[in-house]
């Protein structure tokens, strides 16, 4: 049994709680004690929370971001390192017709993060499948997977790039 994620609607309150949240973030207060703050000041369910956490960033952070993203132009005859698990995640989420959302630094990201990485062989398949065409077109010297050996599936997701 999968769990569906529930959509965050963009409503006033939501926008208020973004507001509150990146202030805190961008004064200096960590990104637990901010959503914890915003969360109970907002009464937000845990998918608006995880969204805050994983959709919105001090502003710092978003400008470093934007100053090393490059276009597809600049990806040609260079090296492209990839964060196998975000963007898994992320794609598995979509092909599940799960909520995604354009972040404040410019991303697209899953709300549950690697909690929604499938063990669904198929979809799975299907993910690798869309990563190598786009790997292809974008005619890349040489690219790379990162995974983070801390997260539980990483190792199976390995085995199965493998």
């Amino acid at each position: 049994m999968s769990i569906k994620t529930v959509c965050v609607e963009p409503d006033q309150r939501i926008i208020n709680a973004i507001i509150d949240y990146k202030y805190l973030l961008d004064r200096g207060y960590g990104q637990k004690l901010s959503a914890d703050v915003v969360s109970s000041r907002y009464i937000l369910n845990s998918f608006e929370r995880e969204f805050l956490i994983r959709c919105i960033h001090r502003s710092d952070y978003v400008r470093e971001v934007l100053k090393k993203k490059v276009s597809e132009k600049d990806l040609r005859r260079n090296v492209l390192i990839i964060d196998l698990m975000n963007v898994t995640s992320t794609l598995g989420a979509a092909l599940k017709d799960e909520c995604v959302y354009r972040c404040d630094d410019t991303f697209i990201r899953d709300i549950r993060g690697s909690k929604t990485i499938s063990k669904n062989k198929d979809l799975v398949k299907k993910i690798f499948e869309l990563i190598i065409d786009v790997l292809k077109d974008l005619e890349c010297d040489k690219s790379f997977f990162v995974l983070d050996k801390n997260i539980s599936y990483s190792i199976i997701l390995m085995r199965e790039i493998e």
